[in-house]
């Protein structure tokens, strides 16, 4: 009877689990706070830091405000100098824009740009079903190469990215 009550489980293994989930807990919870300690730390260390900087650029100021005076436009230039010097330079803009989620340029091409482009395709798909993949990879880079402003193109991007996996 007390086997199907589980009275005889509680009272041998049942505190004993329930101290090892608890002991558990207790090592994740102590890792946590020693992460977020560790994190503390460092917050206040950069914090000081910082002040330190801005005390030391205060302290320059003042310095070149009383030793004589201070262009502010040759100022100006100097900060703006020293900023284009530590900051990365701006990446190229591409020569054609394109939308972002289909990887098609918004630019209208020619009829004639798509319809040879559409004869590419088409020649790169037979080639391709016909299981000819180097010639059709061939083919989906020239049409990538030369109409790259159509959807065509598109179409030859997603079926050369097919064909690298395969």
């Amino acid at each position: 009877m007390a086997e199907k009550l589980g009275f005889l489980d509680q009272m041998l293994w049942g505190k004993w689990a329930d101290r090892a989930a608890i002991n558990r807990n207790a090592e994740d919870l102590s890792n946590v706070e020693a992460d977020v300690t560790a994190l503390r730390t460092l917050v206040q260390r950069q914090a000081a830091e910082i002040t330190q900087l801005r005390a030391m650029f205060m302290g320059m100021v003042e310095v070149l405000h009383q030793r004589g005076s201070l262009d502010e436009t040759e100022l100006e230039s100097a900060v703006k100098a020293a900023f284009l010097k530590l900051s990365p330079p701006p990446p190229e803009p591409k020569p054609s824009a394109s939308d972002p989620y289909r990887g098609i340029a918004t630019s209208e091409p020619t009829a004639e740009a798509i319809e040879a482009a559409k004869a590419l395709l088409a020649t790169a798909q037979k080639h391709h079903f016909g299981k000819r993949f180097d010639d059709a990879r061939a083919v989906y880079q020239q049409i990538i190469d030369q109409y790259a402003d159509t959807k065509q193109a598109a179409t030859a991007r997603q079926q050369l990215e097919n064909l690298r996996k395969a």
